[in-house]
């Protein structure tokens, strides 16, 4: 965190001081000159080529309960991918060996390999709930594909009670009585369609033969992405 005069404080997760430790990142925070700003990031500690030391880690760190180094393995990521889906985990991380640390962006370097596809989609509308399901029946799910949104699924497993007002509420200002879909669906159920600016994210088990989503369930909001960037090939 930056102060209004440009004096740097380095926080931890836990509201601790931290530049008496990192006199070096504090200084090179003030160089910045800036204002009244609250900076996010991680310290890694970097080798002679760039590379975090894990070594080093390994080294410091004693395993206790909570706290400990996480395993490696090499060469074996297919069987490892196979065992994480076998045992109903989310999936796995694969890293590059050599790759190098880049601040401020995502390297492909780093992948999340998940065990179940998952996959942004922009709400467009939902289904009318029906017996003692509250609020609505399911999500309308859509993607933007050669610049236009298309249909791809709906979704209604993934949420709590709570969760269905919480959704509903928040599609609240958005209600519209056009669909956003050019494809819009063809369903018996009473459609309350929404303008396309909300994003979620979905598990689903595959894609059926006529391009649309099996077995899908809701994950979360995703606030950090706008509708326009939810595109599929």
């Amino acid at each position: 965190m930056i102060d209004s005069i440009g004096r740097a404080r380095i926080w931890s997760r836990n509201r601790l001081p931290l530049e008496p430790k990192f006199p070096s990142i504090r200084d090179a925070t003030e160089e910045l000159k800036l204002r009244s700003t609250v900076l996010d990031g991680e310290i890694v500690a970097l080798d002679e080529e760039g590379i975090p030391r894990r070594g080093r880690l390994q080294e410091l760190v004693t395993p206790v309960d909570g706290i400990q180094v996480a395993a490696t393995l090499e060469k074996r990521g297919i069987a490892l991918f196979r065992l994480a889906k076998e045992k109903g985990l989310e999936g796995i991380i694969a890293k590059r060996k050599r790759s190098m640390y880049q601040p401020g962006q995502r390297s492909p370097d780093w992948l999340k390999i998940k065990s179940r596809p998952q996959q942004e989609f922009v709400v467009g509308g939902f289904t009318e709930g029906k017996g003692s399901r509250k609020h609505f029946g399911a999500l309308l799910l859509g993607a933007y594909r050669d610049g236009k949104l298309r249909y791809f699924g709906h979704s209604g497993s993934g949420f709590t009670e709570k969760g269905l007002k919480e959704a509903v509420d928040r599609l609240k200002p958005f209600f519209t009585d056009k669909s956003p879909f050019v494809n819009p669906p063809k369903i018996p159920e009473k459609i309350q369609w929404v303008k396309p600016v909300l994003v979620c994210e979905v598990a689903f088990a595959e894609w059926t033969q006529d391009g649309e989503l099996r077995q899908t369930a809701f994950l979360g909001w995703r606030d950090d992405k706008s509708s326009e960037q939810v595109v599929l090939e």
